[in-house]
This record gives structure tokens, C-alpha cells and sequence, in this order.
């Protein structure tokens, strides 16, 4: 809202993103102009990029337009606020942008960060050529030119024609990279032994999409071979059973409804020479829990160098501070929502990477307290 002088010429936000490389805030979009209106209300939409793991500094100014020529006369007031924050608040934020005037701010989320696609897989007579019992598992990844993502690992099924249950994965994943390459992994799991791949397939979301059929059966390329370099049980397949896309829970929802479906985050932080690191642990609609764990390893790289997480140098900070340095804020701006509340707890310290008793058993998570634990050999 504004002064209906300054409404009278017009009015007109402009939207800028700070850049950690110069320190700066650089413009990357204008509204319209609005004239006579002294609540205005913006149409134009500035898309952003959001990551949950980055703190997207932002600064909105306010500008009085000089008649038809589009020119700014001067300005109103500036507010400087963050996307984390925003997002933390429900999707809306209301700033104060003068000592007469405010601006709210409002972050709509795309209705497809809700879209799943449901899918079922079976497996037809899969063999293992090792003298091992039959435990079949699926694995559906995505692969890319530079990563491969895990979208689902199934549950172990002991049969030669296995039936998975039923799954979902965020189809936006998909979507974002377009370029990646659907692969289903098939494994035997073994008992004191590294699991066995049975064989593989490829996919893409074009030929799932086609449905249940003979386009998605997918022979299985396998490792089984005879003496004669030929393939056996070339009747191994891998059949697509259903497809279905789906609405689902998506982080935005949870957040701006308080929804009780609980879904964890997990960040591990640490400052440099007592490598402390802290879990923040995100429960929609519950509370961030605060733990401090601290790594009494000594494997983790030589402190002479830089990037090494044992790092210590007097005047260049550790790879543990600089995350430290960098995910600081961003918590701070979602502990400021009231909907997920803070809460540090008394003496709920972990360690890992340390020997404890009574066997002095190498173990990764122990209470730090004094009552249960009388001595540590790191």
C-alpha cells in the first residue's frame, strides 16, 4: 500500500537476486506499472529457483513511476527478505516497506511438484548362476551424464518370478532431467557376500507411459553366460504391471498446511577442530531437533590439506566451517516459522567413529554422556 500522491503516477517493483561471487544484487525482473491504486496488486510473476539446501537472498524495491515515460522518479522503500524465509512462512511474507507503506510478498508453487507417477514392477524367471538362494531385489535409478539418482530400492522377494510392491516418484524429477536415462537394476541379495546383479534395463518416461504391455516387457540383459560365450535363460524379463500418475505430498504443501505425513531431511554441518557436526532433522508439522555429534575418527584426510575435513590451517577456514558458514542462515530462516518449531536438547550429544565399551567395538552413533560411557579410545 501506498500514498495515493504516488499512486497517482504509478508504481512498479523490480526484483533482485543477490550474487555470492561480487556480493551483489543483481535485477532479474520488473512488474508492470500499476497506476492509481493505492493497495496495488502486482500480475506479473518473477519465477525462482528453489533448493532447500540454499539460501536465495532476495530484494524487492518500490519505485514511483514519472508519468507515461516509465521513468523512476524515486523510491518508495526496499525490503530485503529470502525465499527460505518465505517459504517457512507459509509461502507469504508481509514486510515493512516505509513508515507509511508495506508490501506483501507471495510464492506460488507449481501445481506438477505434487504430480507422481505410480508404477509396479515383476521379474520372470530370473536364475543366478552362483550356488546361491534366490532373493531378488529391483533397483529404479536415473541416470545422468554426470550422477546416477536412486528414485526407489523395492523389498526383497524370494521367488524366480518376483512381484514388487507398488511405487511412487515425484515426476518432476523426472521432468527436470530430461536428458537422463531410466534404468532398472535387477540384484540377488547374499548373505556375508556383496549382492549379485542379475541383470539390467532401460526405460524412459515416453515408454512407460505407453502402459502395461508387450512395449514394457524388457528382456533382461544379464550376466549368465554358458561355456560357449552364449547367453542363457534369455527368458529373464522384467514387465511393467502398472502406471499410474498420481497427486502426492510434496515439501510446499507440508509446510504451508501443516500436513502430518512425516518426511525427514537430513544436513550434517560441523565447525573445524573439534569436527562437530550437527543433524538438523525436518518433522512437517513438528519441530527441528537440533543434535550435536561429534566425529572422533581420525581417517578423515590430513589436516595438512585443504581439502581434507580434518583441515586446520590459522588463516583458511576447514571444509566443515564453510558448510557451517553457508547453511547457518538458511536454518535460521526456517526456524522463524512458527509451524515448525525449534527445539535444542540438553545433553543430546552424539559421537561416531570411536571404540566404546564394554568390547571397545568400533561404533558409529553413541550417547555422549558421562553416566553410559566411562571411557573412548578414538
Amino acid at each position: 500500500n501506498v500514498a495515493p500522491s504516488e499512486a497517482a503516477t504509478g508504481i512498479r517493483a523490480v526484483i533482485y537476486r543477490h550474487q555470492e561471487s561480487d556480493n551483489n544484487y543483481v535485477e532479474i525482473a520488473q512488474t508492470e506499472t500499476v497506476f492509481e491504486q493505492t493497495n496495488v496488486t502486482f500480475q506479473h510473476r518473477c519465477p525462482l529457483t528453489y533448493r532447500f539446501d540454499r539460501l536465495e537472498r532476495l530484494k524487492v524495491a518500490v519505485f514511483c513511476v514519472k508519468d507515461d515515460s516509465g521513468i523512476f522518479s524515486h523510491r518508495i522503500g526496499e525490503v530485503y527478505t529470502d525465499v527460505a524465509t518465505i517459504i517457512a512462512k507459509g509461502t507469504s511474507i508481509s514486510l515493512p516497506l516505509s513508515p507509511s507503506a508495506a508490501i506483501d510478498l507471495y510464492i506460488t508453487v507449481p501445481g506438477f511438484y505434487s504430480h507422481y507417477v505410480k508404477l509396479k514392477f515383476c521379474g520372470n524367471h530370473l536364475q543366478i548362476h552362483e550356488n546361491l538362494p534366490l532373493a531378488a531385489y529391483m533397483v529404479f535409478v536415473l541416470k545422468t551424464e554426470n550422477r546416477t539418482i536412486l528414485l526407489h530400492k523395492s523389498e526383497v522377494v524370494k521367488a524366480k518370478n518376483p512381484k514388487w510392491k507398488e511405487f511412487s516418484v515425484p515426476l518432476y524429477v523426472i521432468q527436470f532431467f530430461q536428458q537422463g536415462a531410466l534404468q532398472i537394476f535387477c540384484y540377488n541379495q547374499n548373505v556375508n557376500a556383496a549382492d549379485t546383479l542379475i541383470g539390467f534395463c532401460n526405460t524412459s518416461m515416453a515408454q512407460l507411459e505407453r502402459g502395461v504391455g508387450a512395449l514394457n516387457s524388457y528382456m533382461v540383459n544379464g550376466l549368465l553366460m554358458n561355456f560357449e560365450g552364449k547367453r542363457m535363460h534369455d527368458k529373464m524379463s522384467i514387465d511393467l504391471e502398472l502406471m499410474e500418475l498420481v497427486q502426492g505430498e510434496s515439501f510446499f504443501n507440508a509446510i504451508k498446511e501443516g500436513t502430518l505425513n512425516p518426511t525427514i531431511f537430513l544436513v550434517m554441518i560441523g565447525v573445524s577442530r573439534l569436527i562437530a557436526k550437527r543433524s538438523l532433522v525436518v518433522l512437517f508439522s513438528t519441530q527441528l531437533h537440533l543434535t550435536t555429534a561429534i566425529d572422533l575418527s581420525a581417517s578423515n584426510g590430513n589436516p595438512n590439506e585443504p581439502g581434507s575435513l580434518h583441515f586446520i590451517h590459522p588463516h583458511t577456514q576447514s571444509p566443515y566451517f564453510n558448510v557451517m558458514l553457508r547453511l547457518t542462515p538458511l536454518f535460521l530462516s526456517y526456524m522463524a516459522n512458527s509451524r515448525i518449531g525449534m527445539q535444542v536438547v540438553e545433553g543430546s550429544a552424539l559421537g561416531f567413529g570411536a571404540r566404546t565399551q564394554p568390547r571397545f567395538e568400533l561404533s558409529q552413533c553413541f550417547a555422549l554422556v558421562s553416566t553410559s560411557i566411562s571411557s573412548l579410545h578414538a
